[in-house]
Order: structure tokens, then sequence, then C-alpha cells
């Protein structure tokens, strides 16, 4: 870069859209928020602080103590002593509920942590109803002067999945009434629209949905950040599979996923180490962990669908499940899987799931295999159930046929359903007439 002030740079940038690259609509080119990100050369890393409220529940939401871990950068070529302040905020507010400050010493051309902790009493509690929103506001000093300003956004709310009895927010059971989205806006196609997302979601929010499960790729930053906001659960999905094409669309992740980051590749956050696997999966984690909305992060969803069965299921998801504790410990791990038999070639990837304490998974089905499925895990996630292609407001018949009325409409009196779906009905009911599935 010529930073001189007069001499012009030019960032150029091509993008190949290989077909075929997915089983469903992934859009072309830069449709996620891009940003040029300036600093002093001691700043806050990218994504670089980690906040976690670990004694709250036992405090039954009285009180809190913050831990707040932040990770400073150092670009230069001289190590730097630096003063890291943290203070709270209610979000809107200027007067703060808390602050700490810690000395650090950071080496030339390299990083290093510290922690801090603060006490807050009578901390406003984020829920569904009252999604209420603090921040830390993270200072880097050299002497008296602040060379970086750092703001993450967070919320005080505890949760758990309790055995045989379904899922808990702030000590209080919740039944978890969701939708499966993609990323897309329909006609505005992929691109992350603040304004029509914010519409997605207060729909939703109005409709009676609680929880948006990410489907089948990280979310736009902004979808998190709106569900912070509204009151709105998130399960954030990974991937849509691993390392085998699905379905035959040999450009998919797949080619990438096993795949290890070369030594020249200076993604920020990646080394030569790593897998895209990894790096994926990580900076999804590292990047909204400290989201208040946030409860699961999802392995995959129907991973071996039209994918065939020669790999490493098991072995992978261990990799998964360690990568994400290597980055969050405060979330737990679940998936999204439609093979619904104990044997399968792909069970042991829930079952490592439920092994480590998270929430296993299943799409589709009835409920016997549920019950089946609940002989071995005491609560569970139906992850996926209704799939409906239904034209929303069309009520000119009852009938289950997608062109009844001869012009291509499908019915919204809850009569018809995908093949391997239910309809709306059969879904919710088993679900709210049996508490371990959450």
């Amino acid at each position: 870069l010529l930073c001189d002030g007069s001499s012009e740079n030019l960032i150029a940038l091509k993008v190949e859209n290989q077909i075929p690259s997915s089983r469903w609509y992934s859009g072309s080119g830069i449709y996620r928020d891009v940003t040029l990100v300036i600093t002093e050369p001691v700043h806050v890393a990218k994504n670089g602080t980690y906040v976690t409220t670990p004694d709250l529940a036992a405090n039954n939401g009285s009180s809190a103590t913050v831990n707040i871990a932040v990770d400073v950068q150092n670009d230069s070529n001289a190590s730097a002593a630096v003063t890291v302040r943290n203070t709270i905020y209610e979000k809107g507010s200027s007067e703060s509920v808390g602050s700490d400050t810690q000395q650090l010493s950071v080496p030339s051309d390299g990083t290093a942590s510290v922690k801090s902790e603060i006490s807050v009493s009578s901390p406003k509690l984020w829920s569904l109803d009252t999604p209420n929103l603090y921040y830390v506001k993270t200072e880097i000093l050299n002497g008296s002067d602040v060379i970086d300003t750092y703001n993450t956004e967070f919320g005080f709310k505890w949760y758990e999945f309790v055995n045989n009895e379904g899922f808990k927010l702030n000590g209080d059971y919740v039944k978890i009434n969701g939708v499966c989205m993609h990323h897309d806006q329909g006609a505005l196609g992929s691109a992350a629209y603040h304004d029509a997302i914010y519409r997605q979601m207060t729909i939703m929010k109005d409709m009676g949905v609680n929880t948006i499960r990410v489907t089948h790729n990280p979310a736009a930053e902004v979808l998190v950040d709106i569900c912070n906001e509204l009151g709105l659960l998130v399960i954030e999905e990974a991937f849509d599979g691993w390392g085998i094409p699905k379905n035959g669309n040999s450009y998919d992740f797949s080619q990438y996923f096993d795949q290890t980051l070369t030594d020249s590749n200076q993604i920020i956050g990646g080394n030569a180490s790593m897998t895209w696997a990894e790096f994926a999966i990580k900076s999804m984690v590292k990047r909204d962990r400290n989201d208040v909305s946030i409860i699961l992060w999802s392995l995959g969803n129907e991973i071996s669908e039209g994918a065939g069965n020669n790999y490493t299921w098991a072995a992978t998801a261990d990799k998964l499940i360690q990568w994400i504790k290597d980055v969050d410990t405060a979330h737990l791990p679940t998936s999204g899987s439609n093979r619904r038999d104990l044997f399968d070639i792909v069970a042991p990837v829930n079952q490592k799931i439920y092994e480590d304490g998270g929430v296993p998974g299943y799409n589709y089905g009835n409920l016997n295999e549920m019950q089946s499925l609940h002989n071995r895990y005491p609560v569970m996630l139906w992850s996926e159930t209704v799939s409906p292609n239904n034209s929303r407001g069309i009520y000119t018949t009852q009938g289950s046929q997608a062109n009844a009325d001869g012009k291509y409409h499908l019915t919204s009196y809850d009569t018809s359903a995908v093949g391997w779906g239910k309809t709306v009905h059969d879904s919710m009911y088993p679900t709210l007439t049996n508490d371990w599935i959450a």
C-alpha cells in the first residue's frame, strides 16, 4: 500500500463462479459486507475479545461476573507496553456499570492476551420479550493516549437443555419454535441488506417464531446482530456437507474442506497447518461467540445426503467439536441429521455431539423414530420437520395438490406437505406434547 496521502491504491478481486457449486441458491460475487479496518500498529486483534458470564445461572441472574479476554496484536517491529481498559455499558447508555484496567506487554510482530473480571449487580437479562443488550468498550492505551477502541456487544442470559425436560432460558422452560432459513432475500438475491433481513426477522417474530436455524452455512453478521436486537435465538450452522460433493455438486465446499491453507495464504486467522474446514468453523464461532442470541453451533446439515458413505464421519466430528472448543466453550454443538437409524454410517456424529454434552438434532421422520432415539438421547432437537413449499395467504382451495386451483398455488390451509416432510400441525403437536423434544 502507498500511504503518502496522494497515491491511489487499487484493490482487484476476481470471482470464479464455478457451476455446480451448491444444491441450493448460493449467489455469486461479494454478497456480505466488506470493510477496510484501519488501526494503529498495536490494536485489538480481529474478533479478539471473548465475553462470558459463567456465574449468572448460579446467582439466578441477580448478579454476574463478566469475564473478558482480549487478544492484543502488535504489528510493529518493537515490543509494546500498553494498558488495556475494559468498561461495560448498557447499550444506549453512557453510564458505566463496571470497569477494569490491566497492564500488558506485547511482543513485536506478535499477539498477547489479557483477562479482566468485572462484577455487575442486578444486570438486565436478555430474553425473548426483553432483549436487553450491553457492550464492552475495550481501549488500548499507550501512556495516557488511547490508541485503539473496540466495542463488543453482549447480553446477560443463561440457558440449558435438561434431560427429558427440554430447553430452559433464564431458568424458565421455553419451547424452541423455530424456522430454518436460507440466506437469500428472494428477488434481492444473496446480498445481505440490513433492511431486508430486518423485515424478515420482524415477520418471523410477529408470527411467533423465537429461533432461527441458519441453513446451511454461517449467517451474515448483520442477521445475528438483528436477532440480538429483536430477541430471537440463533442456531448457527457451519456446513451443508463435509469432504464429499453433495448430489454431484463438484464445485461445492467439499473440494476445500480437507485441504490445508497454503504457506503463501495470508488470510487473517489462518495458517498453513489449518484445513479450510478448521478455518471456516473457527471463523464463524470466533466472530459470533459473544452474541447473546447464539445457543448452538451446528456441525452440518444432512452431511451424507447425496454424498455416499465412504468418509471419516466420526473422526471429522471429533475435530470439528474440538475446533469449536478451541475458541468457545460457552455454547454447545448440534447437527441436523436426516439419518435416524442408530446403526447408520453417520450415526456416530450425533453420538459424538451427545458425548461432548451437546444436543443431537434430527431432521424429519416421525414421532416413533424420535421416541426410539430418545432411548439413547434424553433431550433432542427436531431440527427440521416441515419444509413446506406453500404460497403464503392462498386460501382458494383446501386440497393438498400443487395445482388444485389451476394457478400452481399451494394451499395455506395446512393440508399440503412435501413427501419427506409433514404439515405444520403434525410437526408442532408432537413437539409441544413431548417435553424432551426441545
